[in-house]
């Protein structure tokens, strides 16, 4: 009795361990199963960062200006041309406000309205050099146009104030613009990603629509930024990995092949 409470008790740890063949396979190190991995062309990332929106208006003939901080949050996608030229597609989000305040003979006006920016950006970067060893000289250099779209400026009204007097307003400013992004980036090579900071100059263009504003007279509006980001990139790697022969039996009959 004992020796067949054994012999049992041995089936059911052979048939357990056969269930368990196909999650143990999977759990293994699949870099044990690799026959070669080559790098390609294509890099994905992820960019954070923050930006100064500096907006000028230029009201009854003068320039009034405010500074407005906004998050920067995206995805890049980039091809490497050639050994130092690269190509990359940048969708992001930017989130903020615009507050501006200014003086117009004695009266004292203000004005503001969120940012939700859907931005897309397609950039040409040419690389200076490509020593990881950090000094003053950038490793690169990059310049494309970028595509803004406020989501939350449609059928916007604005709160005017003039005096301490508010007076609702319909929106008077471009809810989408294209501007023009160039900078410069550091590219630091660490174990598993790349570390890029970027300093970028963003030039905008007249987005004020076509209307005046109360008894002002406003000629044209510009937005230009002053953006710091950090790229976090990783190259593509085509893998290719061993796999394993299938035996013929079917699972069913080698289970049973133990008894």
């Amino acid at each position: 009795m004992p020796s067949e409470s054994k012999n049992s008790t041995m089936k059911k740890c052979i048939l357990f361990f056969y269930l368990c063949i196909p999650f143990l396979a999977k759990a293994q190190v699949k870099e044990n199963n690799i026959i070669s991995s080559t790098p390609t062309k294509y890099f994905t990332g992820l960019s954070v960062g923050a930006s100064n929106i500096q907006q000028n208006a230029l009201i009854n003939g003068q320039n009034k200006v405010s500074n407005n901080q906004t998050f920067d949050l995206g995805l890049i996608f980039e091809k490497e041309l050639s050994d130092r030229i690269n190509l990359s597609f940048r969708p992001n989000i930017a989130i903020g406000g615009i507050k501006h305040r200014f003086i117009i003979e004695k009266d004292k006006y203000s004005f503001n309205y969120p940012l939700s920016l859907f931005k897309t950006s397609l950039l040409v970067s040419y690389a200076f050099k490509k020593s990881n060893k950090f000094s003053l000289l950038p490793n690169y250099f990059l310049i494309g146009p970028e595509f803004n779209y406020n989501l939350v400026s449609t059928n916007l009204t604005y709160r005017f104030l003039k005096n301490g007097n508010y007076s609702n307003i319909p929106s008077f400013i471009k809810n989408k613009e294209i501007q023009l992004k160039y900078g410069i980036g550091y590219d630091f090579k660490l174990k598993y990603v790349n570390l890029r900071p970027e300093f970028v100059y963003i030039q905008g263009f007249n987005v004020l629509k076509s209307n005046s504003v109360l008894d002002l007279n406003y000629t044209k509006i510009v937005n230009n930024q002053y953006s710091l980001n950090f790229v976090f990139s990783q190259r593509y790697h085509k893998v290719i990995y061993n796999k394993p022969k299938k035996s013929d039996l079917p699972l069913w009959k080698r289970i049973l092949r133990t008894f």
